[in-house]
């Protein structure tokens, strides 16, 4: 096959099911939590924490503030008229809030896809069948990330902490430090980004390098942090949520959930010295990660790990093309200065 023909099988592919994949996340309950309402995200009234996750809502409201006034109260009123599921009972969506956020969702999801396949490119130069293949499976595999709700802001972060990822490993720092605040503005476990470039940056840059990146890192972090606390001060809700006596009433997983999971696990540890030192280290974050969702979070809400998701495809990307087959060992050796 062409590589023309297989470029347009792709695009086509990614196409339809991302549509699908957006269908699916629809129905998640996308305006079922009381703190997090859809609209009140979008203008900013939502409880702290979640309006601190401020950039794609921004993006949402900047777009509708600029579409002539008439036109959005038209599209909106033909929404309460037309389109129950988004209006009525406890739904109270604005259309034109809705139809932007279904495009930045679908502008989210295909940039998450073409990111994974320049990172696969990027750490398995040799195997162009896996950069077509990867993030097809990666698309398709979001439903599994869909319970309890959707956020406006899940898809947005997903690319965004996928290509910070990228753009670090290929040490193109004055895009990443851009990208990184953008992430951070979006959700604030862009922390982890911080901890990835400690862990494999430290011994790599020189040290007055290092502490340069370092401090902007932490400086951006901090200063976007403060700004977001003062700004959403007066909305209600605290700047932290506990959720630890969820976590602790959790019921115990199913055979098939300990089963995936153990599958999971040894194809991420399969030849685990060969694969790129790059996305070991990235895969460290799984720790505080979990750490933070047993507190904070859902251990159970599989969103809470979209972090993780990259990461561990391309480790897994790693063992499949061995155990397949589908190229020689030498022949799946990364970038030598990825390692």
């Amino acid at each position: 096959m062409s590589k023309n023909i297989r470029t347009k099988i792709f695009w086509i592919i990614l196409l339809i099911l991302t549509f699908m994949i957006i269908g699916s996340f629809i129905r998640t309950n996308i305006d079922g939590y009381e703190r997090a309402m859809f609209n009140e995200m979008i203008e900013g009234e939502a409880h702290k924490p979640f309006v601190y996750r401020m950039l794609a809502p921004t993006i949402v409201r900047t777009i509708s503030a600029i579409l002539p006034a008439n036109f959005v109260r038209d599209i909106n009123n033909w929404g309460v008229d037309n389109l129950t599921f988004l209006t009525s009972g406890t739904n109270n969506i604005k259309l034109v809030y809705f139809i932007i956020s279904v495009g930045l969702w679908y502008f989210s999801i295909i940039g998450f896809a073409l990111v994974l396949k320049r990172l696969a490119l990027y750490y398995y130069p040799q195997s162009i069948n896996l950069s077509f293949i990867l993030p097809l499976v990666a698309v398709a595999g979001l439903p599994i990330f869909f319970k309890y709700y959707s956020y406006i802001y899940d898809f947005t972060h997903l690319f965004l902490f996928t290509l910070s990822l990228y753009l670090m490993s290929k040490s193109s720092w004055k895009m990443y430090l851009f990208i990184f605040c953008l992430t951070t503005l979006n959700k604030e476990t862009s922390v982890l980004l911080i901890l990835i470039f400690i862990l494999h940056y430290k011994e790599a840059l020189s040290k007055l390098e290092f502490n340069r990146l370092l401090l902007t890192q932490v400086s951006f972090f901090l200063i976007i942090k403060v700004f977001l606390t003062i700004y959403y001060a007066g909305n209600p809700g605290s700047v932290i949520e506990f959720h630890v006596v969820h976590n602790l009433k959790l019921e115990a997983y199913s055979i098939s959930q300990f089963v995936t999971l153990i599958i999971i696990g040894i194809a991420v540890a399969h030849d685990w010295k060969a694969k790129p030192l790059f996305l070991k280290r990235s895969f460290s974050i799984i720790i505080p990660l979990l750490i933070l969702t047993f507190f904070l979070g859902f251990l159970d809400e599989y969103r809470d790990y979209y972090e993780l998701y990259p990461i561990i495809l391309l480790l897994i990307s790693h063992s499949a093309l061995q155990i397949f087959k589908i190229h020689n060992k030498s022949t799946i050796t990364p970038n030598k200065d990825l390692c």
